[in-house]
């Protein structure tokens, strides 16, 4: 079968979706962290980790087994079939039949308002009834259409990898929540759109490691009322959504640009000691940030 190569395809799709913006379905917002082909030729042990991204994959070649640490849970993915597992799984994968070719990405989820809340709980419930296995219309026909717009680098290839991107993310989700259509949802109120002006100043500033005064002083609100409007929109207060913030930016990273040595990892993800970034690193995702980056150096 014709794939394009792991590198040349992971460099044109991740300046593709550089910036891509939040979509927002009914206050659940979700956007892709790293697209990525990964083409596996020898074997490999099963390595228990997990990460902050719920990730999305389908087998183009080959066959590979999924499997949950805590539930037991176990699935195998032949070519044509999907696999849809929930941000913060502790899991392992192994190759069973070679050479593997996955392909797939790591979304961004978190629900924006009391609504965006019951969707991700009626996500989760629904992925975990159907074993992670999730079938999308048309998801072969959609991973063929980026190859052929990386492949003949037409005008327009990378808008039109964003509008591709977009349209199936939304199948997805109406595969992934299966039922009547919503209503459309209300503009985010006040506290809504603090809480985003104060994300993307944090994801800007990231390397400086920012501190909850800076970021208050700069949209006009106390270190206080952000901590609030943290701890009512992801339940956690702003201090501790930075340091998960900065390991993820350290995860995202190692996957795209596996030859940056680690020191400067850290130091790009807001962390001046390389040793503290890895140990905080490996507690959040039971895995050291090497074995991440190896995952996708060769």
């Amino acid at each position: 079968m014709d794939f394009l190569a792991d590198e040349g395809k992971n460099r044109a799709i991740r300046e593709a979706m550089e910036d891509f913006p939040w979509l927002d379905l009914d206050g659940l917002m979700v956007r892709p962290a790293v697209f990525h082909q990964l083409t596996v030729e020898a074997a490999r042990k099963q390595v228990w980790h997990n990460h902050p991204y719920w990730e999305w994959t389908l087998v183009r070649q080959g066959t590979n087994r999924y499997v949950e640490k805590e539930g037991g849970a176990s699935l195998s993915r032949a070519p044509g079939e999907t696999f849809f597992m929930p941000a913060g799984t502790l899991h392992a994968w192994e190759p069973k039949k070679l050479p593997l070719v996955l392909d797939g990405f790591l979304l961004e989820v978190f629900p924006l308002t009391g609504g965006g809340a019951t969707l991700l709980e009626a996500l989760r419930a629904d992925v975990a009834k159907n074993g992670f296995a999730l079938a999308v219309p048309g998801a072969a026909d959609f991973f063929a259409e980026l190859d052929r717009e990386i492949r003949e680098k037409k005008r327009y290839a990378p808008r039109r990898l964003r509008t591709l991107a977009t349209d199936f993310l939304l199948r997805l989700f109406r595969a992934a929540l299966p039922g009547e259509a919503s209503p459309p949802p209300r503009p985010p109120g006040a506290q809504s759109r603090l809480f985003l002006l104060a994300k993307d100043w944090i994801d800007r500033e990231l390397a400086s490691d920012p501190s909850l005064a800076q970021i208050g002083s700069a949209l006009g609100i106390t270190p206080r009322t952000l901590n609030r409007i943290f701890g009512e929109v992801l339940g956690m207060p702003c201090g501790k959504y930075i340091q998960e913030r900065k390991l993820m930016h350290g995860y995202h990273l190692l996957q795209t640009s596996p030859a940056m040595r680690i020191r400067e990892v850290a130091r790009r993800s807001g962390f001046d000691d390389p040793a503290y970034f890895t140990r905080a690193f490996t507690t959040r995702f039971h895995m050291a940030p090497t074995l991440v980056r190896d995952r996708f150096l060769h």
